[in-house]
């Protein structure tokens, strides 16, 4: 950018700081002469001296300031061009990266969003994006603002949340195992509304494998946290099992505000709607 004079205002502004340490440590040899002391009044004068020299080579950079802003000012516009230009690139290019795995963006800046994923984009610094699960509900990555780098995010929390494939009436089974669990140990009756979150709490016990149960350690506790669990909920179709049809509790408003008291469950797989819910029922139908 040498047509921008900015090499010929970084050369002014080493030159102005060379000047500005100099009259700094002038200034604190000043500092340290005592006026009452014979041995430093000669030393007191040299130096003033001195400060007047450098203060009035300072003068030379008066205009440093208004070269610095007219700088600036014609560069800005330029810059502020190429960002929105850049912008507008990494959002085309992702959309492209993402089509080719039949996933789909909309949205805009700063926030996208990626079926039941939402991008939310800084542009500070180096800048960054943080995924979130539905809108804003669990944060799961931070990856630079980088197409492939978004694009392989994306696709590695689908290929974790859909796993090898998904049994619908095994699942449903598990959750009705767990919500009966759950109603027993609250000592309630099977068909009443129980905590969804300690539905979830059952549901991942009964996850586990033997070698858990033989040795329940970190290293062998299989995972399965909200995110997994609301996922699951929301690829259910069928609702009935053993004759008991599923129901779920909106939350209220008070009950959103605490993790432990609600759950955000997306409407599909990969839809961005979903609703909070509190509690979890299992109800038996009538024959």
């Amino acid at each position: 950018m040498e047509e921008n004079g900015i090499h010929e205002a970084r050369g002014k502004v080493r030159q102005a700081r060379t000047r500005l340490k100099r009259i700094e440590s002038l200034l604190g040899e000043i500092e340290r002469c005592d006026l009452d002391d014979e041995r430093t009044t000669f030393l007191l004068r040299d130096r003033l001296a001195s400060l007047e020299r450098e203060i009035r080579a300072l003068s030379g950079f008066s205009d440093l300031p208004s070269t610095l802003e007219s700088i600036s000012s014609r560069l800005k516009e330029r810059a502020d061009e190429a960002f929105r230009w850049a912008k507008n690139s990494v959002a085309s290019s992702l959309e492209k990266k993402l089509a080719d795995h039949g996933l789909g963006l909309s949205g805009n800046f700063p926030t996208l969003t990626c079926g039941l994923l939402t991008l939310e984009f800084s542009f500070e610094g180096n800048g960054s994006v943080q995924i979130f699960f539905g809108p804003h509900v669990e944060r799961l990555k931070q990856v630079p603002i980088d197409p492939e780098a978004m694009a392989k995010a994306v696709r590695d929390i689908y290929e974790a949340l859909d796993g090898e494939g998904f049994d619908e009436e095994a699942h449903l089974d598990l959750l009705f195992r767990a919500y009966r669990n759950t109603a027993l140990l609250g000592q309630r009756p099977v068909g009443s509304t129980v905590p969804i979150t300690a539905v979830m709490i059952q549901a991942a016990i009964l996850k586990q494998g033997k070698r858990f149960f033989r040795d329940p350690t970190r290293s062998s506790f299989t995972d399965y946290g909200r995110v997994r669990f609301a996922y699951d909920l929301s690829r259910l179709g069928a609702r009935s099992i053993r004759d008991h049809q599923l129901h779920l509790a909106v939350a209220s408003m008070e009950q959103t505000r605490r993790p432990e008291d609600h759950l955000w469950v997306p409407r599909g797989p990969r839809d961005s709607r979903g609703t909070h819910y509190a509690g979890l029922a299992f109800s038996r139908m009538a024959s």
